[in-house]
């Protein structure tokens, strides 16, 4: 089963997709958090046959309630979930608690990048960082589920 990760930004949405069976994950992109971005998800959804959808849940760290941002992602879950059903489409959408998502992908691109003379991958994985955050997201989703 395909499943697809967003981690939702108020200016920039990251996507990746996981077979759940395989375990692979691919960061897909991060794409600007506009009056388009329903269509695109949508795309993204009919060409790689996705099945379910899971969203960053971010909390706060000490006392693990939820953050102020969650009430905004709720809201752009159920008009996601009402778009995809006016277009004939049924999927579940799902949350996942997520924490240091952003941190681990800087981190990733910190240690991955650490003896490029140039930085032309540290710049090119910095503008995709909110996918591979997305990545985290179903890295985590899949090793609990």
């Amino acid at each position: 089963m395909r499943i697809l990760g967003i981690d939702w930004g108020t200016k920039k949405i990251g996507i990746a997709i996981a077979n759940s069976i395989s375990k692979n994950i691919t960061p897909i992109g991060v794409f600007s958090n506009n009056k388009n971005i329903f269509y695109k998800i949508k795309q993204i959804v009919l060409n790689y046959n996705v099945k379910k959808i899971i969203i960053g849940k971010p909390v706060f760290t000490k006392t693990y309630e939820e953050s102020p941002i969650f009430y905004q992602i709720q809201d752009f879950a159920q008009n996601l979930q009402g778009f995809l059903m006016e277009n004939n489409i049924s999927i579940e959408i799902d949350y996942i608690e997520e924490e240091y998502t952003t941190f681990l992908a800087n981190n990733l691109i910190k240690y991955s990048t650490f003896k490029n003379k140039k930085n032309k991958v540290k710049k090119k994985l910095k503008n995709n960082i909110d996918s591979l955050s997305a990545v985290w997201i179903l890295k985590s989703y899949i090793s609990i589920y």
